[in-house]
């Protein structure tokens, strides 16, 4: 994190965007703040307001009224997208991400093309992809097509887990550890939520 001059204002995490409110994490407890009109001012587009995962200046309200994020600090990794229908605009996802594990149901649907877009994704912003091929107890060829998509995707961790069972689970723990932060990508339906629960 960068030096911080006491006169800057107080470090946050932003945990949660709502529109124009951000629910920042401070030493365990959560406050709303916004956007100071500074902030606003010289924001060029949208990928520069604060997303999840910012480390963020806030200036405590004097009253009951929402706290004011002063200024972004920098980000470490963050995930980005083209932002639809906007040419060539760009919509930060989240930032300071470790690891972003890259889902894939073992079923009808996979698509190794797709797995590689998201690693892209990753990537291109720095964070580490770890693909999860999700639903293994549902097919009888799980770790054999571990093995074609570790063959094709070289130089990358490929684990496969069951959620049901809990195959392949514990290999995660290698990612999971204090400090470090995971997102989730993958399409509707891979798993993304029973994983997380």
């Amino acid at each position: 994190m960068e030096d911080l001059q006491l006169s800057d204002g107080h470090p946050a995490l932003v945990s949660a965007v709502y529109r124009e409110r951000f629910r920042l994490l401070i030493d365990g407890s959560g406050i709303w703040a916004q956007p100071s009109g500074k902030l606003r001012f010289n924001v060029h587009e949208k990928g520069d307001m604060p997303v999840v995962g910012d480390w963020v200046v806030y200036r405590k309200s004097s009253g009951f009224g929402d706290s004011s994020i002063e200024r972004i600090l920098k980000r470490r990794t963050f995930l980005v997208r083209k932002e639809s229908g906007s040419g060539f605009s760009r919509q930060i996802l989240a930032s300071n991400i470790d690891y972003a594990f890259i889902l894939s149901s073992l079923n009808a649907e996979f698509n190794v093309r797709r797995i590689e877009r998201f690693i892209a994704l990753a990537q291109s912003g720095g964070v580490h992809p770890i693909v999860l091929l999700t639903k293994a107890d549902l097919n009888p060829s799980a770790e054999s097509m571990k093995l074609q998509v570790q063959r094709y995707l070289i130089n990358l961790s490929v684990e496969c887990i069951s959620s049901v069972t809990g195959y392949g689970i514990s290999g995660l723990d290698t990612f999971l550890k204090p400090g470090k932060s995971v997102a989730f990508l993958g399409t509707s339906g891979v798993g993304k939520s029973t994983l997380v629960n």
